[in-house]
């Protein structure tokens, strides 16, 4: 069994608990902000914990853009790859879109512990806000959410 098909499994599982992470914790930061709630340093702790599960997303696409058989035939022609949507994609779009979300996250991550308290869950839901939202423009969709090892 080849190791792809079980690190895609995992990316495309984990793509699941990056998009809850980040749904709960632009939620927490909406209700704080617009519910004049005070800031508690619990609250950072779902930005961070989306970050991570970004931070991991990372690291698992990165070996599989290394190994994987699309980012490969686009490798041999780019010039071609940049005519094929599909392989423009995953060869280009979704990684760099992908690692602007993760730095956008980590920024607001950092700035929660920096910027005064009334104005964190403001960033954090703007922040990561904009996170999510970039995320959802480059996920591809074609893909199953769970799918078989053995594909």
């Amino acid at each position: 069994m080849s190791l792809y098909p079980a690190l895609l499994a995992f990316h495309n599982l984990n793509r699941t608990f990056v998009l809850l992470a980040l749904l709960a914790a632009v939620g927490v930061a909406l209700a704080g902000w617009l519910g004049r709630r005070e800031w508690t340093d619990d609250r950072r702790r779902f930005a961070v914990i989306a970050v991570g599960l970004m931070d991991l997303q990372l690291l698992v696409g990165g070996i599989l853009y290394g190994i994987s058989p699309l980012t490969r035939a686009a490798m041999a022609s780019m010039k071609e790859a940049m005519r094929d949507p599909a392989l423009r994609f995953y060869a280009v779009e979704h990684g760099v879109t992908m690692l602007v979300a993760l730095v956008v996250g980590h920024v607001v991550a950092v700035r929660l512990k920096r910027i005064p308290a009334e104005n964190r869950f403001r960033l954090m839901a703007i922040g990561l806000g904009v996170t999510l939202v970039l995320v959802l423009l480059r996920m591809p969709f074609d893909r199953s959410w769970f799918p078989r090892l053995g594909a």
